[in-house]
């Protein structure tokens, strides 16, 4: 077997290497598959944990074309067979495989094929894919051997990856617990000393009726914002690094730091301690969903993210003030989404706002925690 070109693969492996978050590594590791070997497109399928498909990164498909595929690759077909049978497989042509299942409508056409595995920290975490050789060739034993390279060094770097978001997300769990302590030990007792003081103000204090009257607003103010602010402690304290509310966070950081824009995230009711994992990871892939949704279409100047659980639903809605749609979207990703909520009998729904811009709002109904 011919040995790759060590300075391209050098090159290549650095470039990965500087990916901030899990979703950048991913994206530098399509991008660079496809150019050390003359391929039109790349893709990455990351393995959920009952097998499927969790998330497909993609190079080579702009934006407008993806938007009109309705399905991404969902573990079946030839990707299913990889996804079992995790060998390099290099084919003259997908279709003729045994196991190829065909294209969706809208999908570009796809004849010369490279995939190999990617392993991270020793365990299986998706497909690396190359298509489409550029000129119409075949892809080599050269182009074979530097995915395996590279696949080899991305796996670390998606491990490095998600060691360093989840550091972050520590930091962020112990600042989170620090501002709590601060707002507990010394903001709520102040406010509570100068609520007590008032009162006692109103009681010993020979008052016109108008100033009592001022007083007892002044005091009832204090009150509400006393209960505000220990509900600001108790979501600051419902917090984990694996959690939702954690998980969520990564998103919206990472979209705040590609897209400029006056962007709000806000959390209500349990979000960690109520939702599963299985939830989870649907709501963290919608909220990705729709932020990049925003980023590719709204050029919205200002984003709202809301993520709620009331009772036995989970709620996520974004919205935005950007140019709005025209007619209903039929993007694939959008009708991701909406399977996403039928899974858990649940509902989306995106519709334009006055005076401008969309609201997204995904809702579904969490499963009833089983005895163990």
């Amino acid at each position: 077997m011919a040995l790759p070109s060590s300075k391209a693969l050098l090159d290549a492996v650095l470039d990965i290497s500087s990916g901030a978050t899990l979703r950048s590594t991913l994206q530098r590791i399509v991008d660079n598959a496809a150019a050390l070997t003359d391929a039109r497109y790349a893709a990455i399928a990351v393995r959920g944990r009952k097998g499927d498909v969790e998330e497909f990164v993609y190079y080579g498909i702009d934006d407008e074309v993806a938007d009109e595929i309705p399905n991404f690759p969902e573990g079946k077909g030839l990707f299913g067979h990889m996804l079992e049978h995790p060998d390099v497989l290099r084919l003259t042509d997908m279709s003729q495989h045994s196991s190829s299942a065909g294209l969706p409508p809208g999908h570009p056409p796809m004849h010369s094929f490279l995939g190999a595995p990617l392993h991270v920290a020793g365990t299986k975490f998706g497909q690396l894919y190359i298509t489409e050789k550029l000129g119409g060739k075949e892809f080599t034993e050269e182009d074979e051997a530097l995915v395996e390279a590279l696949a080899a060094a991305a796996g670390v770097a998606v491990d490095n990856a998600r060691s360093r978001e989840l550091r972050q997300a520590l930091a962020l769990t112990e600042d989170r617990e620090r501002i709590a302590r601060d707002l507990h030990d010394l903001v709520i007792q102040r406010l509570f000393a100068t609520g007590m003081s008032l009162q006692a103000l109103v009681r010993s204090t020979s008052l016109e009726e108008s100033a009592k009257s001022r007083l007892d607003g002044a005091i009832d103010e204090l009150d509400k914002t006393v209960k505000q602010i220990r509900q600001t402690i108790f979501a600051l304290q419902d917090s984990s690094p694996e959690g939702l509310r954690a998980r969520v966070i990564a998103e919206f950081e990472a979209f705040r730091s590609t897209y400029d824009c006056a962007a709000e995230l806000v959390f209500q009711g349990p979000v960690d301690a109520a939702v599963p994992e299985r939830v989870m990871t649907h709501a963290v892939a919608v909220v990705r969903e729709l932020l990049s949704n925003v980023a590719k279409h709204s050029h919205a100047p200002e984003v709202d993210v809301l993520v709620k659980v009331v009772g036995d639903e989970l709620t996520v809605t974004v919205t935005d003030n950007g140019v709005g749609f025209a007619e209903p979207p039929h993007r694939r990703g959008l009708a991701n989404v909406a399977r996403r909520a039928e899974a858990y009998s649940g509902l989306f729904t995106i519709e334009p706002v006055e005076p401008r811009g969309t609201r997204a709002r995904w809702s579904v109904f969490l499963p009833i925690p089983t005895a163990s």
